[in-house]
C-alpha cells in the first residue's frame, strides 16, 4: 500500500477503505454488502442509541451473505480528556489478527470521520448537553494467503455533562468516553456469488446507495 492518499468510501457514518490489490470487482461486491449490512441494521436499531444492539444485527447480516467470522474487536472503554489522546486508540482484534496495514487504515479512516472535531466541541462546551455518536469504520485488506479481511469496527463516544448547583455559583464537569467494538470477517467473491444479485436488487431500489467518495 502506498503512503499517499488512499481512496475511501463514505456512507453517512460509516467508511470503506481498500488495499490496492483488490479488484473492481471485489470493490464493488464489498460495498454493497457493507450498504446492505448497514441498512437492514438500521432497520432494527438506532446505532447512535443502540449501538451494541446495531453492531449485532450488522454482523448476523455480513454472516448470513457469505462472510465468515475471523475474529472480533473487543477493547475497554477509554475515557477522553483531550483530544490527543485519540493518538493512541488501537485496533485488535481477538482470536485473529489485525495486520499493521489494517491497523493504519482504521487510524487513517478514524481522521477522515473527524472524530476529534466532535471530540473538540464537545469538550470545549460546543455540546451543551450529553450526548452519544457513533461511526463504522471499515478497512479492507488482501492478505498473504489471498483471502480479502474487512476489519468492522463500531466506534461509539458518550459524553457526560454533569452539573452541581451551590449557592453562589454552578460547577459543570464533562467527561468522554469511547468504545470500540466490532468484528474482522474474511471475504471471497466466490461465497458471496449466491447472494450478488439479491442485494443490488434491493439496494438499487434505494435512494441511499451513493458513496462519497474522498481521500485520506
Amino acid at each position: 500500500m502506498s503512503g499517499g492518499g488512499q481512496e475511501a468510501w463514505r456512507y453517512a457514518d460509516s467508511l470503506f477503505t481498500f488495499s490496492s490489490d483488490i479488484t473492481r470487482q471485489e470493490r464493488e461486491d464489498i460495498s454493497d454488502l457493507l450498504l446492505y449490512a448497514d441498512q437492514r441494521a438500521s432497520q432494527y436499531y438506532n446505532r447512535s442509541v443502540l449501538w451494541k444492539s446495531w453492531l449485532d444485527q450488522h454482523r448476523h447480516w455480513m454472516l448470513a451473505n457469505g462472510c465468515l467470522e475471523a475474529g472480533v474487536i473487543v477493547m475497554q472503554p477509554q475515557v477522553i480528556n483531550r483530544v490527543s489522546d485519540l493518538d493512541n486508540v488501537r485496533f485488535a482484534v481477538s482470536g485473529g489478527q489485525a495486520t499493521q496495514a489494517l491497523s493504519r487504515l482504521a487510524t487513517r479512516a478514524l481522521r477522515a470521520m473527524d472524530v476529534a472535531g466532535v471530540v473538540r466541541r464537545f469538550l470545549a462546551a460546543g455540546e451543551p448537553q450529553s450526548f452519544k455518536r457513533a461511526w463504522q469504520l471499515q478497512p479492507c485488506e488482501r492478505d498473504t494467503a489471498g483471502e480479502i479481511t474487512i476489519l468492522a469496527c463500531g466506534l461509539q463516544v458518550v459524553g457526560y455533562v454533569e452539573r452541581r448547583d451551590h449557592e453562589f455559583w454552578n460547577q459543570t464537569s464533562r467527561e468522554m468516553v469511547l468504545r470500540i467494538n466490532g468484528s474482522a470477517f474474511t471475504f471471497s467473491s466466490m461465497r458471496y456469488a449466491p447472494f450478488r444479485e439479491r442485494i443490488a436488487t434491493r439496494l438499487s431500489q434505494s435512494a441511499s446507495r451513493e458513496l462519497e467518495r474522498l481521500v485520506i
